[in-house]
């Protein structure tokens, strides 16, 4: 279909022009993604010309932009993920000790990198088996651990002090091979290097721990609104993107099984 609507003054263009422009870059095929970049790109071209006063309005704030199909979260399907915390895959030592368990603290409690840094000795409680989490709007949480996760702790905590001596319970739980603070990059860098070695693993930031912690959950029968809780979420709408991870399984599961597929 031809949308062709042209005109020779720019002082004349307006939301007609644009949207059968924009209608033309949809039949071609183009991704909404790309479409919008290109919007964002006229829109900046429109707001130079208006503040030279070639003309009086933005006409393509008029128009709306066609919408993106939401992302699917990525996480690590479960027989993938027992491969990756096998404890033997990591060394016996103060840095194997910690990589496991910065890995374990991802998968079991759906932290976010800024939170599993801002941990502190202390925010393990042993007899309540949770931990002490400071989220967004400095909101605490408490998460539920399982007492292999308790172990782990204890079992770094005694390399750290034979590796760094004493230490209080308000210092940082997780540390750097030099016994200082973890930092962002130094995490990002260890998950990226341990889920690296798995080729069907497509995306390797600590992230996708968070998303495997939820996806895992739910599939296996947990109420959403208590993932939302564990997540930190302010509300039901970011936990919900899970949903959709659960509804493709199941679709899987349908195919693979049902006689009339």
């Amino acid at each position: 279909m031809d949308y062709t609507y042209q005109v020779d003054d720019l002082a004349l263009a307006g939301k007609a022009q644009i949207r059968s422009w924009l209608m033309q870059l949809l039949d071609s095929g183009m991704l909404s993604s790309s479409v919008n970049r290109k919007m964002v790109t006229l829109s900046s071209f429109y707001n130079f010309l208006e503040r030279n006063q070639v003309i009086g309005h933005n006409p393509v704030e008029q128009v709306n932009r066609p919408k993106q199909p939401k992302r699917l979260a990525r996480f690590i399907d479960q027989s993938t993920t027992a491969k990756v915390f096998v404890p033997e895959q990591f060394e016996r030592s103060f840095q194997g000790l910690r990589d496991r368990l910065l890995m374990e603290i991802f998968y079991a409690t759906g932290v976010r990198v800024s939170e599993l840094i801002g941990l502190k000795v202390i925010d393990v409680d042993n007899d309540r088996l949770e931990i002490k989490v400071l989220g967004k709007g400095n909101k605490e949480r408490h998460i539920p651990i399982g007492a292999s996760l308790l172990q782990l702790v204890k079992e770094y905590l005694s390399e750290r002090k034979l590796a760094f001596g004493s230490y209080s319970g308000t210092d940082p739980l997780l540390t750097s091979d030099t016994g200082k603070g973890l930092y962002p990059m130094f995490v990002s860098r260890k998950v990226h290097t341990i889920l690296g070695a798995y080729a069907n693993i497509t995306k390797t930031n600590p992230h996708v721990l968070r998303h495997t912690f939820a996806t895992h959950l739910l599939n296996n029968g947990s109420d959403i609104n208590a993932i939302k809780e564990l997540l930190g979420h302010a509300s039901l709408a970011s936990t919900s993107v899970y949903t959709h991870n659960s509804i493709e399984r199941l679709k899987d599961v349908y195919k693979q099984s049902h006689p009339h597929k």
